[in-house]
């Protein structure tokens, strides 16, 4: 007789809601920044508004019928957009921004839940039996985590020069308005 641990099955638990409840929120942002990136590139807000609703559908999923399988989508996912986030800080982000992405609050609280899910699906990710093949598919979803958001990095900028033009004016305003919120809140008004 097979048991729901033998089946790949994963009680709800602190870990399995953690995750659940960081993800969402990590896709909740996504899709509460859509209209701001949206307003200087479509392309940009579309790829936002994918990535919140691929989190937000995990974390259904996962809630509906937790499993070892999902507990390893979930975790190449958040590490997945953890590292597209870091590539796109250090090279030159798709989609018209003419250079690496600022670094700003909503994205830093995003990657943390996104890191905070992670950090719960681990050990609900890895595979059963001795230590060296446990940490062995945690290696292995953080190396599809890495090859997955240098793919999704690569189709971005090819995909670039097909999809509506950045409205470069309209980004350099949300830069500068961005920067001007920054000083005035560093001025105490």
């Amino acid at each position: 007789m097979q048991t729901k641990q033998s089946a790949g099955i994963v009680p709800h638990t602190r870990l399995t809601m953690g995750a659940i409840a960081f993800m969402t929120a990590a896709g909740v942002i996504h899709l509460a920044l859509v209209p701001q990136h949206w307003s200087h590139s479509p392309a940009h807000g579309l790829a936002l508004a994918v990535m919140g609703l691929l989190e937000i559908a995990w974390s259904v999923a996962f809630w509906r019928a937790p499993s070892a399988v999902k507990s390893r989508l979930g975790l190449v996912t958040a590490l997945g957009l953890i590292f597209l986030w870091a590539i796109t800080r250090v090279a030159v982000a798709p989609f018209g921004h003419g250079g690496p992405e600022e670094i700003d609050a909503w994205g830093v609280i995003s990657k943390l839940c996104e890191g905070l899910a992670a950090a719960a699906l681990v050990p609900l990710a890895m595979s059963p039996g001795n230590e060296k093949r446990r940490w062995r598919t945690v290696a292995a979803a953080a190396a599809a985590a890495v090859i997955g958001a240098w793919a999704t990095y690569g189709v971005a900028l090819a995909a670039e020069p097909l999809l509506p033009a950045c409205d470069v004016a309209s980004a350099g305003d949300h830069q500068d308005h961005h920067h001007d919120e920054h000083q005035d809140h560093g001025h105490g008004h």
